[in-house]
Formats: C-alpha cells, structure tokens, sequence
C-alpha cells in the first residue's frame, strides 16, 4: 500500500504533517478532505486574512492534491465589529 503525505501550509510554508498508507490516489482524496476539515475545526476560526491550505504528496514529494483555503472579513462584519465596540 502507498504511503501519502499531508501537510498544512500558512502562508507557503509547510506546517504540521501527517501521513497514512492507503490504498489508492481516490482514498487520499477523500482523505485529504477530511485532514483539512480537522485542520480548520483545531484552528477555531483563526482562518481569516491567512493563505492556508492543505497538500497531499506521495512517497517521491510529488504534489497530487491540494485544498486551499480563502477565508475573509467581509465588510459588512468589520463595520458590524465597530458597532459593537
């Protein structure tokens, strides 16, 4: 069984890591998935105004996947923000 490698990474670099032998590029998919829904459920909302994402590589460092994440402050909460101040 292949081993795949996931990585969060901030703002271009590579952050905390994981990896899973699995058997195929559809289970790291589906993998992928839901390592990046637990990456965003531990950092509580501390997404915003970051470039974060996910990338999943194989055993040779070749990029197969990747989640970006784009979280922003619309308008409309920081003047929300102001008035609640």
């Amino acid at each position: 069984m292949p081993r795949y490698y996931f990585y969060v990474e901030e703002g271009g670099a590579p952050g905390k890591g994981d990896s899973a032998d699995l058997a195929n590029l559809d289970a790291a998919r589906k993998e992928s998935v839901q390592f990046a829904s637990d990456m965003l459920a531990e950092i509580d909302g501390e997404v915003f105004n970051k470039d974060w994402g996910v990338r999943v590589t194989n055993g040779d460092g070749l990029t197969l996947y990747e989640i970006t994440v784009v979280a922003t402050v619309a308008p409309a909460a920081m003047a929300t923000r102001r008035d609640d101040q």
